[in-house]
């Protein structure tokens, strides 16, 4: 009996403790990473609890959201918004780097590129790529990385398996 009692109290406290939101110095005004993700549903929750998780970026970053994240940026008329929202972040909070995270079976990938399936990580891995390169132009002070999410939400940094890929 005291085993269930101690087990029922453990799971009501544990719960209650992961509900506390993490604290962190609301006046520092500061964040040092820029979070580009996309706009599915699917995918927010996965990448907020990374992002506080995984990469312990508590209150330390700044996200922006476009349907397809880092083709999303590239697009003309989207890439101003980008651009505007990264240069206005680089000179309030003095970020320091970039993180795009991508997704597999992304709507904006199939209706841009008119795609069947949105299911290799090559074409984001391109399209990551490409962002990365126009970035480190106009922002080589900015450091780059780009995360893949693959359909049951487990993130990456990007790679490729395949051989002889310029990715390894």
């Amino acid at each position: 009996m005291n085993n269930i009692f101690a087990t029922a109290v453990g799971v009501v406290g544990g719960y209650g403790v992961s509900q506390v939101p993490p604290y962190h110095d609301r006046t520092k005004g500061k964040a040092s990473v820029f979070v580009l993700s996309c706009i599915d549903p699917r995918f927010t929750n996965d990448l907020a609890w990374y992002l506080t998780h995984n990469a312990e970026l508590h209150a330390d970053y700044d996200l922006f959201t476009l349907a397809g994240a880092s083709l999303g940026a590239i697009q003309d008329g989207w890439k101003d918004t980008f651009y505007k929202h990264l240069e206005l972040a680089i000179q309030l909070h003095g970020i320091k780097e970039v993180w795009v995270f991508d997704h597999l079976d992304c709507g904006m990938y199939k209706a841009t590129l008119g795609l069947d399936e949105d299911d290799k990580v090559h074409t984001h891995l391109e399209t990551l790529d490409r962002l990365k390169s126009t970035l480190s132009l106009d922002f080589p002070e900015l450091s780059f990385r780009g995360y893949i999410f693959d359909r049951h939400g487990k993130v990456s940094l990007v790679n490729c398996e395949c051989d002889g890929c310029k990715y390894h």
